[in-house]
Formats: structure tokens, sequence, C-alpha cells
């Protein structure tokens, strides 16, 4: 499964680090950095924070993008709960610890691999209703599961955490800009 990891665009916190606002949305110069982003073709599903920067990424961008393409908002992909941005207007603001994210991120790639299983079995479902039953069409649903492309649109800790390793007992991670886009293999 081929994953494309969008941080959000430059929101008002990262333009002004003494915003306080909770889920803050973005800056002006986010809002422009939205539309003008480039995603690669054929991407089969989006998945997308709730918080607001991220849907305001996502609303930027998705202009330009094939109106079919189904959109999952889930709590599992953002960020990593640490500033006041990082929380609802109605949440108390209770730090998130490194482990607390560490298994938030295991449970999202549970979450993603069912999405996939889902997707592949009903492309299986499909093509055994249209009666297509040969070695051709069977080895390209396997193949399904492997070349379907995921949009995600998060946050910068929460993909710094999803694509870390630990080396020598330090954990290390793709740190990615506002706007920038980073293509990963599941």
């Amino acid at each position: 499964m081929k994953l494309v990891f969008l941080r959000h665009c430059e929101s008002l916190f990262n333009s002004n680090k003494n915003n306080k606002q909770p889920n803050c949305g973005l800056s002006l110069k986010g809002l422009k950095q939205a539309e003008s982003i480039q995603i690669p073709d054929k991407i089969s599903t989006i998945i997308c924070s709730p918080m607001r920067r991220c849907r305001e990424t996502l609303n930027g961008i998705i202009k330009s993008m094939n109106s079919s393409i189904s959109v999952i908002y889930t709590e599992l992909c953002r960020e990593h709960m640490t500033d006041s941005c990082d929380f609802y207007e109605f949440e108390k603001p209770v730090m998130e610890t490194e482990e607390e994210v560490l298994d938030r991120i295991k449970q999202f790639k549970i979450f993603l691999n069912h999405h996939s299983n889902e997707n592949h079995h009903s492309n299986e479902n499909h093509h055994s209703n249209e009666n297509h039953h040969s070695n051709e069409n069977h080895h390209s649903n396997e193949n399904h599961h492997s070349n379907e492309k995921i949009l995600i649109v998060s946050h910068a800790d929460f993909i710094w955490y999803f694509t870390s390793n630990v080396v020598d007992g330090e954990r290390f991670g793709t740190w990615l800009d506002n706007g920038e886009h980073l293509e990963f293999e599941l």
C-alpha cells in the first residue's frame, strides 16, 4: 500500500507561536499554499485529521482532485497533543505522552490495513459478480492492495512518529514542512 502523507499548510500557530487559539485554522499564507499544492495521481482514498488546519488544507486541494474520491476523517491521525492548537475548543488540554502517540500510530496502521482489505474484498466481489475468473484478473486483484494509494492529511509530529525508527536507542523520523508531502510504502 502506498501512502502519501501531506502535512497541513501554514496554520495560525505556525505563523505566530504566541497564538494560543485551540484548533486553529490556516493563516492567509496557508490558505494560498493549499490551493497550489500538487498531489500525486491515482489517489484512491483520502484520510484526514479532523483538526481545522487539516480540513482547511484538504478543502484547498480537493478542488483540483477527482470528486469521487472518498474522504475519511479520523482522530487517529490527529496531532501529538502538546500545544493549545492541538486541542479542540471543547477539550480539556491533557498532554499526550510519546507512548500514547506510538499506540495511536499502531491503531492507525491497523485501521489502514482494515480499510485496504475492505477495498480489496470489494474489488474481488465486483470482479466475481461479473464472472471474471481468469488467472489474469485474479492476479490483478492480488496486486490491488499494493497498488492502492492513500492520501493522509495530517500533522508534522504524527507523520514524524509514523515514519520513525529507533536506532541505538534514539528515534528518527521524517519531518515535513507546511504543505510538503511524502510518499511512503507500507
